[in-house]
């Protein structure tokens, strides 16, 4: 399918392709409106051009806006350009970069305070990935296994030493148990 950039551009230069064309009739009969319809195309050509280039911007903006977006750049703000329409999409832009932002921020602020906590917790914790393999071990695991943690990771819990792999693999999922073990 034709972009609206070459249906915009076909379309003008087809008008100005006509009038041109009808004033090039009038330079025979009538000399004077010839030079006016000159003049007439040349300001009509100019005005062509502005609106052309106040048609592209918004879709320039939109090009920009969506490669920031794909690349994770929220840092990326428009400023404003003086034109209505263009504002009401540069401030809609604006806030839902914003809002992404702080998104972000909180996300990784949550992340790092889970992470923190984990670590921190005198409770043995095994985290498993969707197949169901160790993908972090906090110190306290490592401490009840007897194992470094980079021992244990991308091996399955029922696959752990001693009676931690047997009691972990009947772990029915869903079900929250807790396991304690003397010593």
């Amino acid at each position: 399918p034709m972009s609206l950039r070459l249906q915009f551009l076909l379309f003008v230069a087809l008008i100005h392709a006509v009038l041109i064309g009808l004033a090039w009739q009038l330079r025979t009969t009538n000399l004077p409106l010839f030079f006016g319809s000159e003049v007439l195309l040349i300001v009509s050509i100019i005005i062509s051009v502005q609106l052309y280039r106040e048609f592209v911007r918004p879709f320039q903006l939109i090009a920009a806006g969506t490669a920031a977006i794909q690349a994770k750049d929220f840092s990326m703000k428009f400023v404003p350009v003086g034109q209505r329409e263009m504002e009401q999409l540069i401030e809609v832009y604006n806030a839902m970069i914003d809002d992404l932002r702080h998104e972000r921020v909180s996300q990784h602020e949550k992340s790092f305070l889970l992470e923190r906590l984990i670590q921190a917790s005198p409770a043995g914790i095994l985290i498993l990935d969707f197949e169901g393999h160790i993908e972090g071990v906090n110190a306290a695991a490592e401490r009840m296994v007897g194992q470094p943690a980079g021992q244990l990771l991308f091996h399955k819990p029922g696959e752990l030493p001693g009676a931690w792999g047997a009691a972990l693999a009947g772990l029915i999922e869903d079900q929250p148990q807790a396991l304690r073990f003397s010593g």
